[in-house]
Parts: structure tokens; C-alpha cells; sequence
């Protein structure tokens, strides 16, 4: 994954009220970015479908995710097909205004108070692990010094 877009939206459709095999997989592979919190000062959002329900928490989850790797999330759009046409066309409308509200985000430099203090929390338990992991895990903590987090 390129790192250089200002923002990302992650989407997967509900497998027994989670993501995708795949979509956990690649999760699973991007360690240095939670460690690094790559996405710090990036935007995100989620978009989630599912047959019958739960999509609302796959959403969650892939939120979840971003912010755990420094991204801001500006929200998501999820929609249950079985809830009926109504309920995609105003998933449609979600999905539109969640564009709209990343574009604005970049655009404004937008700030997000409310996930100031988990970024916060999220930034300590890293520096504190990869100072703690330094000889194992040398390519984060020379990243970590780099940016003068350390």
C-alpha cells in the first residue's frame, strides 16, 4: 500500500460479522503500521456491506483499524441488504457524503478532538513498545528516531 495518498477508505463486506479473509490478512501483515503509525495525519473511512446484518460492525472494525495506525476517521457507510432498496439508496447517499466529508478533511486540514486522546495513547504504547523492542525491531525504531518520537 502506497503511503503518499492523504487519505484511505477501507471497505469489505460482512463475513460472520467481520472482514474478509483477505482483508484480515493484509491487517495481519501491517504491523509497522500500528508500531509506526503510518497513517498519522491521514484520513479515513469505511464502507461495508452484508447480506443480512452486521455490517455496521465490520465498519466499526475497519475504523477501528485505521485509527489504530494514526488515521483521523471521518466516519462510514454501511448497509444491510436485507433491510431493503431504501436502505442501499441511503447507504448510497452515506457512501457520497463520506467522500465529500474526506475531501473536506484534506482540503481544511480538519482536526478531530475527540480522537486526539486515543491517537495520544496509541503514540505512547508504541514509542514505549518499540523502545522496548529496539533490537528486534530495528527498522521502526529507526523510523521512530527519524521523526524525533524518541
Amino acid at each position: 500500500m502506497s503511503l503518499s495518498p492523504d487519505a484511505i477508505v477501507l471497505a469489505s463486506p460482512n463475513y460472520i460479522n467481520n472482514v474478509t479473509a483477505w482483508m484480515k490478512a493484509l491487517f495481519d501483515r501491517m504491523g509497522d503500521c500500528v508500531h509506526c503509525q503510518r497513517m498519522e495525519g491521514k484520513y479515513g473511512a469505511a464502507v461495508s456491506t452484508a447480506g443480512g446484518s452486521g455490517a455496521v460492525y465490520v465498519a466499526e472494525y475497519l475504523n477501528k483499524t485505521l485509527s489504530l495506525m494514526g488515521a483521523d476517521v471521518v466516519g462510514a457507510a454501511s448497509v444491510n441488504m436485507s433491510e431493503g432498496q431504501d436502505a442501499v439508496n441511503q447507504a448510497i447517499k452515506e457512501s457520497h457524503n463520506i467522500g465529500m466529508a474526506l475531501a473536506e478533511a484534506i482540503e481544511t486540514g480538519r482536526v478531530f478532538p475527540d480522537q486526539k486522546a486515543g491517537h495520544e495513547e496509541m503514540m505512547n504504547r508504541m514509542r514505549d513498545l518499540v523502545s522496548l523492542r529496539s533490537d528486534d525491531w530495528t527498522c521502526e525504531y529507526a523510523y521512530f528516531r527519524a521523526k524525533k518520537w524518541l
